[in-house]
């Protein structure tokens, strides 16, 4: 409206030819794509709010495949402390003796990552007896003891885990694999004893484990390989410890062997309850700002489309008047206004939509399973900003049903 007012015009302001008539011209046209463009930023910021905050909600009831509940993850500061993978290796069998040895503990085992804290990748080669199954396939992989998928609560599916004398070996060394591996790799084909390499080192699968959801909540893991725990490496090793006891107990008792092994050490304990939410947590607060963006542009949008139609139905007067001297109805205003107010709405809204789909693809990863194209996600954000702008319009739409020709035309 500022730079509007500086078009100024005498001989158009003589012939009553000033904006009254040229609403539909430049200036409205800009008013209305303003409006169109609030709207659609409206409804991409809140269909973002409702993916987040559907996927949080959906991230407390999410089965990832392992045990949630009575584990907790230690790790120390070994190298740090100047120990070598000797040392460390005597340090870490001491811990896994003794905690298996103390009433309540279930079961104690050793692993490089824990779960959605990072994983390896590699590539390795198919037994190439194996038709059409010769081929180098990327796969992730860590290494843990063979206590580990009982103490993490992995169902085995074919096979069984490796033992530690198994683990000792080197030509081949036993792996087992997960079922997407298996899958990928032989088909229908039963994988148990069959070879695979990486590098110059080969490999014999022994088992088969269940596809589980260790490096994102809601999203499978690609084909996984599990190795045996080097022996002379214990540095950078999680220990597990699966238990009935309280989390706190168990980095207690945790504590007290370790300190007894090495007095220097420092202890770090976490539940996997304590990682969902870790995993969980960005996801929750970016659903929050997400929700106070999406407020806020609702709001721009709503008075936006109301300021819109009110300043146009305004300028309109003259107009109507005349349409209401000329026989046409209260309603049929009605509907002329809504329907002009209501297609800038339907445009802002589909651009908004469409630009949500797009960008709900980016985000995937954090939805925990979620479909990035949720339907009551969109269908809900679609029902409130329509209705809400709706509304917005209906209200000077009804003024403009009202207008008095008579006084309309004195004033133009």
């Amino acid at each position: 409206p500022a730079l509007q007012s500086t078009d100024l015009s005498l001989t158009s302001a003589m012939r009553s030819e000033g904006p009254a008539l040229r609403v539909k011209g430049g200036s409205a046209r800009v008013r209305s794509i303003a409006v169109g463009v609030q709207v659609a930023a409206s409804a991409l910021l809140l269909v973002m709010a409702a993916l987040f905050l559907r996927a949080t909600r959906l991230a407390f009831t999410v089965n990832p495949g392992y045990a949630t509940e009575g584990i907790v993850a230690l790790q120390f500061n070994l190298e740090q402390l100047g120990y070598d993978a000797a040392g460390a290796q005597r340090f870490v069998d001491e811990m896994q003796q003794a905690l298996s040895a103390t009433p309540g503990i279930r079961s104690v085992a050793i692993a490089q990552f824990g779960v959605l804290r990072g994983r390896g990748e590699t590539v390795v080669h198919i037994d190439p007896s194996v038709q059409d199954s010769s081929a180098d396939r990327g796969t992730l992989f860590n290494h843990v003891s063979g206590t580990y998928f009982a103490t993490m609560g992995i169902p085995v599916v074919r096979g069984r885990p490796f033992t530690e004398p198994e683990a000792a070996q080197h030509t081949p060394a036993p792996v087992v694999v997960n079922q997407a591996f298996a899958r990928a790799a032989w088909g229908d084909l039963d994988p148990i004893g069959r070879d695979i390499s990486e590098g110059e080192e080969r490999m014999r699968v022994i088992g088969v484990v269940r596809t589980v959801q260790s490096v994102a909540l809601g999203i499978d893991d690609r084909p996984y390989l599990y190795k045996p725990a080097a022996p002379d490496d214990r540095l950078n090793r999680l220990v597990l410890v699966r238990s009935d006891l309280p989390a706190l107990s168990v980095r207690s008792l945790a504590e007290a062997v370790a300190l007894r092994i090495e007095p220097s050490v420092v202890l770090t304990a976490r539940g996997i309850e304590s990682e969902m939410d870790r995993a969980i947590a960005p996801v929750r607060i970016a659903g929050l700002f997400a929700s106070g963006l999406g407020a806020v542009a609702l709001l721009l949008a709503v008075v936006g489309v109301y300021g819109v139609v009110a300043f146009g139905v305004s300028q309109r007067s003259r107009e109507i008047g005349i349409r209401i001297a000329l026989g046409a109805t209260s309603r049929s205003v009605h509907r002329l206004v809504l329907r002009e107010g209501g297609r800038v709405i339907a445009i802002g809204l589909v651009v908004g939509l469409l630009a949500a789909a797009g960008a709900s693809q980016v985000i995937r990863s954090l939805l925990f399973g979620l479909d990035p194209l949720d339907v009551t996600a969109f269908g809900a954000v679609a029902i409130l900003l329509g209705g809400a702008a709706a509304i917005a319009v209906s209200i000077p739409a009804a003024r403009a049903a009202r207008v008095d020709p008579v006084t309309s035309l004195r004033e133009e």
